[in-house]
Formats: C-alpha cells, structure tokens, sequence
C-alpha cells in the first residue's frame, strides 16, 4: 500500500503534504471538506467531523527527519503517520526504517497521538496497510521477529511471531486474510491464510515477488522472481495460494497475469521459457501491471531487448 511522503516545516515536529506528492490523496482530501461543508451546512454534521482537515501535522517532540502518511480510508477520520531517522529500501524498492515512531489521528489529522506503546517493542521497522480493508494496519519488528496486526484502524494490535525477518510484508488484493512476507536476507517467502498462525513456505532464492490472480482456476498467485543457484540469473515463477474466486468478484479488484488453465495443477512454472535461450538467461522484471509482464532481456554481450507477455504470462513478444 503506498504511503505519501511529507516535508518537514519546523523543528519541532511539524510535517507538510506535499500537493504534488500524491495527486489522487490531494483529490480526496478536497473532496472530504467539500462533504464536510455540506453536512455542516445541513446541520446534521457530527462533531468530531467539525475538526478541520488539513495539509499539515504537528507531531510535538520528533525530531525524525523523514515521514510517510496514509489514510485509512474515505469516510475515515483515522491518520496514520510513519516517522523514522534513517530509510533502507529492499530490492523491490519497499521501505525499511530503523527507530521509527507510529503515530495515529483520528479527527482527520487534526491531533497526533504517537502509539508506540501498543507494542511490546518500541524499535519498529515499518507500517503496513491492505488495500482490500482499510481497517487492516500490519506494524512490522525484524528483532525479535514479529508482527503486529489491527482489524480496526489500529485501535487494537495483536501479536503475531514469524521465523523469517519481516523485511516486506503485503496482503493479498483479493483476500487481506491471505499475507505474505519476504525476508530479504535469506530470500525466503513465507505465506499464511489462518491468521498469522502458521506459516508455509513458497521458495527460496527470492529476488522480487508480484501479486497476481488466476481468474480460471480461481484462486490467487504470486509472481516469483527466483535466483538460480550457482549463478546470477534468475526466472520468472509462479505459486497458486488458497483464495477464492468468489471473493476476488466481491472485492471487484483486477490483478495481472493469470496462467493458462493446463498448467492449474502445478505448483510453479518457468514463465520465460518460451523467451529466453539457454545462451540467453539474464534478464530483469520492469513491471508486472496491466495483465501482462515486462521484462528487459539481454542478448549475448551487445545489446538488450524489451519484451510484454501475453494475458498468460507465457508468450512473449518485442516492442
């Protein structure tokens, strides 16, 4: 889930929206004092909804030089803001933070209040979100290994012990039940759909991983971006994961590449095989949007290709 980045105005712990940094949460802050003004006008408003919306937060006492933001959702008076000192990305340019501090609004971002007493470990590394339920705020630990998760807009955590490092943490777009997490260290991804309460793992040697959707057989996937082992080549594989299609309709959310229905009883397959020669194995993964795959392919020493899939992920042709 992508959060907005904010500038900070003052010393002493106040941040600004940038206007341009995020152009559809811009639109929806203008549009939520507009429905404000109406309900004010009809004297029927609430009155934590007489608060003022505004486009920039005070955050008394920290002094982290770097801010992210999220809103929980339209009609949600709930803010959450991500302050840290130092900002690390992984591989698929997910932000990692060291002594970070949680702060959470519920009057629109009116007042502040840091909540990092909720946790049993004050030292958290980042803040998740899921786009398929707004309520759902994932907070992650590397040391110890844990995960801190909230069904209502982080009034409540609940703790949760993974045996991977929570480098990045995602839900599934279809089902926020179904999470996934990747250790960048030991490039394993691990996956659970009851809860956090047990884990399965999916592949080892993981460089980047995508989500996806099988709209045939129904059920969700995930795009693995695998290292061979021996060398510094990698392929592009898949995994089905427990999701029903009946959900995926409910949620009406479209993700990208589904596989062809004869391959539905595979655990993983080669998506470039019908690509790449054996001389031919470098490559890298430019975006995964759209139904279809991206990649850059390097031929022999000289000169690199772009190619797009296919809806199936499978045939691939140049651009």
């Amino acid at each position: 889930m992508k959060r907005i980045p904010l500038s900070r105005v003052n010393p002493d712990g106040g941040f600004r929206f940038l206007e341009g940094a995020d152009f559809q949460f811009y639109k929806e802050v203008r549009e939520l004092i507009e429905f404000r003004v109406r309900r004010s006008a009809e004297e029927s408003v609430r009155s934590h909804n007489r608060t003022k919306i505004t486009d920039e937060f005070e955050l008394t006492g920290d002094n982290h030089s770097v801010a992210f933001l999220h809103w929980s959702g339209e009609r949600s008076s709930v803010i959450y803001i991500f302050t840290c000192g130092v900002v690390n990305q992984t591989e698929s340019e997910h932000v990692l933070c060291e002594d970070a501090y949680f702060w959470r609004s519920t009057d629109y971002g009116s007042t502040f209040k840091r909540e990092d007493d909720k946790f049993q470990h004050r030292t958290i590394n980042n803040v998740d979100f899921c786009s398929g339920n707004h309520k759902k705020v994932i907070i992650s630990v590397l040391n110890p290994k844990t995960l801190y998760i909230s069904e209502d807009e982080g009034d409540t955590f609940h703790r949760f012990t993974v045996s991977i490092a929570p480098h990045e943490v995602s839900c599934n777009p279809v089902s926020d039940k179904l999470i996934v997490v990747y250790d960048q260290d030991t490039q394993k991804v691990q996956y659970s759909n009851d809860g956090c309460k047990t884990w399965t793992v999916i592949s080892d040697n993981v460089l980047r991983h995508f989500w996806g959707y099988d709209q045939v057989v129904g059920k969700s996937e995930i795009l693995l971006e695998v290292q061979q082992k021996g060398n510094y080549n990698s392929e592009l594989k898949h995994a089905m994961l427990p999701c029903t299609f009946e959900r995926f309709e409910g949620q009406g959310v479209v993700c990208f590449v589904p596989k062809q229905l004869q391959h539905k009883q595979e655990t993983f397959f080669s998506m470039l095989s019908s690509l790449l020669m054996p001389e031919e194995l470098e490559y890298k993964i430019v975006d995964a949007n759209e139904n279809e795959v991206m990649v850059v392919v390097r031929h022999g020493t000289d000169y690199w290709n772009l190619y797009v899939s296919d809806i199936t992920g499978v045939k691939y042709s140049s651009l």
